[in-house]
């Protein structure tokens, strides 16, 4: 599935935003930019797809609903920190916290979808 391999790269990207939350000022500054760029080119077109063509596949099922509502949620909650890190890039002042929080928010998010959603779809979508 496409989405499956997206999630790889976006396991990736979370790793590296961890790793370089605690490196100096510049490693931040190159990590954030690099990250933007992914974000803008693969994610929000992932995040697109899931919702528009994946979660309505389900969405009639009662016990997908409250996953559904949180993957929602935690889109929202990234394109945020995204926001922020594009200020934070903007004013030079790149945040190791902001890292560290984009990076766990998305590695946390990619591993429910993996691991608890996907599966929930392709059984709940079968039938």
């Amino acid at each position: 599935m496409p989405l499956t391999h997206d999630h790889h790269h976006a396991l990736a990207q979370a790793r590296r935003l961890r790793r370089d939350a605690t490196g100096e000022p510049e490693t931040r500054m190159v990590r954030a930019r690099e990250f933007i760029s992914f974000f803008k080119s693969d994610s929000v077109e992932h995040f697109r797809k899931e919702e528009e063509e994946l979660f309505p596949l389900v969405v009639q099922h009662r016990e997908i609903r409250p996953l559904l509502m949180q993957l929602l949620i935690e889109h929202i909650e990234i394109h945020a920190l995204v926001r922020r890190l594009e200020e934070e890039v903007e004013s030079y002042a790149v945040r190791g916290e902001t890292l560290a929080k984009l990076g766990s928010k998305l590695h946390d998010h990619v591993r429910l979808e993996e691991k608890k959603v996907f599966p929930l779809i392709e059984r709940l979508a079968s039938f």
